[in-house]
C-alpha cells in the first residue's frame, strides 16, 4: 500500500510540474505543443540566408565567335596547362544573365585575348569585346585563319594560330604565352615566331592635272 501512494504522489507531482511549466510558459517541463512552432520557411530551408560563394575572376579571357568554339577549347587548355587561369563563356553557370556575366568577366580580367576568324570578324560581340579590352590596354589578339580583323583593330599585331596543331609545344602556343606572360607582367610584347601578316597599303598616286 505504502509502494502505490508514493507512486500516485510522484505522478500527481509531475502532473502539477508539467502544468505549472506550461502556465509560466517556460522550464524543463515546457511540453511541446505549448512551444511556439518554428516557422515554416525555416523548416524547409526557404528563410536560410542564401550561402554566397564568391568567385575566383580568372586572368585570362577569350573572346572568339561560336564556330570556332572547338579550337578555342583546346585552346583554352593549352593556356591552363601553362598555370594560368582561363574563362569562356562555357563557364557561364546556368541561369545566370548572359551579357552581365560576361562583362563582369570581361572587366575582371588581366588580358583578353581576341581569337580573329571570319565569322568573328562579323560578331558584334565580339568586336565590343575587343574594343573594351583594347581601351584598357589589354588587348591581346590571335588570328586562327588568314582573314584580317576588322577596322580599329588591323594596327595590332596578333599571333598567327592559323597552324597551330593544338599541341602545347607549337611555336605559335610559344610566341602567345610569351605575348601573355609580357602583357601580364606590363614589359615590352616579345617579338614573334610566326606573325599575321600586315594587309597590304594601298599606294595613292597623285595626279597633278593634265597637259
Amino acid at each position: 500500500g505504502l509502494v502505490v501512494l508514493l507512486s500516485r504522489l510522484r505522478s500527481a507531482e509531475r502532473q502539477w510540474m508539467r502544468a505549472l511549466g506550461t502556465q509560466a510558459g517556460t522550464g524543463p517541463y515546457l511540453s511541446r505543443m505549448s512551444r511556439p512552432p518554428r516557422a515554416a520557411s525555416l523548416q524547409n530551408g526557404a528563410g536560410r540566408r542564401p550561402r554566397l560563394y564568391k568567385h575566383a575572376m580568372a586572368d585570362i579571357f577569350i573572346g572568339y565567335a561560336r564556330s570556332n568554339r572547338d579550337t578555342i577549347q583546346q585552346l583554352a587548355s593549352a593556356i591552363e596547362s601553362a598555370g594560368y587561369s582561363v574563362w569562356w563563356d562555357r563557364n557561364i553557370i546556368g541561369g545566370a544573365e548572359f551579357s552581365r556575366d560576361i562583362e563582369r568577366e570581361l572587366d575582371a580580367a588581366k588580358a583578353v585575348i581576341i581569337a580573329w576568324s571570319r565569322d568573328a570578324s562579323d560578331s558584334p560581340w565580339v568586336k565590343d569585346e575587343a574594343a573594351f579590352a583594347r581601351d584598357q590596354g589589354k588587348l591581346l589578339p590571335i588570328c586562327l585563319d588568314s582573314a584580317i580583323p576588322p577596322m580599329g583593330f588591323r594596327q595590332y599585331q596578333a599571333v598567327d594560330l592559323s597552324s597551330w596543331n593544338g599541341k602545347p609545344n607549337h611555336l605559335a602556343m610559344g610566341d602567345l604565352l610569351r605575348s601573355i606572360k609580357a602583357l601580364l607582367e606590363g614589359s615590352e610584347p616579345p617579338s614573334l615566331t610566326q606573325p599575321i601578316a600586315a594587309p597590304p597599303k594601298r599606294r595613292v598616286s597623285l595626279l597633278k592635272g593634265l597637259g
